[in-house]
């Protein structure tokens, strides 16, 4: 028997944007990758699960374990039982190869361009400008010797537009990034970018960590 701690629901909801379906890994590295294979999600969670098993609808799953007040969660052959007093549920596992998987091995940036810290707040202010300002992206733009994040419309140079700085750019340059690919946990941010059209986001805290494409218009040293 096993339990989740708050901290890896918030974890495994944050999976469920990003792909509905989720093979969980023996141990406590858990992985997901979007069906588009556009962004990768790394995290550790406090608990070790002791088998690999699948579950399609990985909101489902959530709902059904919090449904009860500290539930007990116990994995066998075919099915995950949740039990708490004389209420139990059960949920059934799905074909792991059916499911889009991340790879095996974590992936290496081909350079690291473009280096600054990204706080949560300033992440949501952006976030908050895409709607506000009914633009549907985010950039990272350099441009005299500062970095920004900004909520643009890539394709539409006289749209509305918001920008944040947040360090130093030693180059000038535009990543592009569409906002539901933005899904990030609320935390503050470590950021490095290549110019070869892949950014690594990883927290501070060490919990997780996403590595996420850029969008086609992304320039750098242009």
């Amino acid at each position: 028997m096993m339990k989740l701690s708050k901290e890896t629901t918030e974890i495994l909801k944050n999976f469920a944007s990003i792909n509905p379906s989720l093979v969980f890994n023996p141990g406590s590295v858990q992985k997901t990758v979007s069906p588009q294979k556009t962004v990768l999600a790394r995290a550790n969670i406090k608990e070790s699960f002791d088998k690999e098993f699948a579950i399609y609808d990985l909101t489902q799953f959530i709902s059904t374990v919090t449904m009860f007040d500290d539930a007990d969660i116990s994995l066998g052959d075919d099915s995950a039982t949740i039990t708490n007093g004389r209420a139990k549920a059960s949920i059934r596992y799905a074909k792991a190869e059916l499911i889009q998987s991340p790879p095996s091995k974590d992936i290496n940036l081909p350079s690291q361009d473009i280096k600054f810290k990204l706080e949560a707040a300033v992440l949501q202010s952006a976030l908050r400008a895409v709607g506000v300002l009914s633009v549907p992206e985010i950039a990272f733009i350099g441009k005299n010797g500062k970095s920004y994040i900004a909520a643009i419309d890539s394709h539409n140079q006289g749209s509305n537009t918001f920008e944040y700085e947040v360090g130093e750019a030693s180059n000038k340059y535009i990543m592009i990034f569409k906002v539901d690919n933005l899904n990030l946990l609320s935390r503050n941010y470590n950021v490095t970018i290549s110019s070869k059209g892949i950014a690594h986001f990883e927290s501070e805290s060490g919990d997780i960590e996403y590595w996420i494409a850029t969008e086609t218009g992304s320039k750098y040293g242009e």
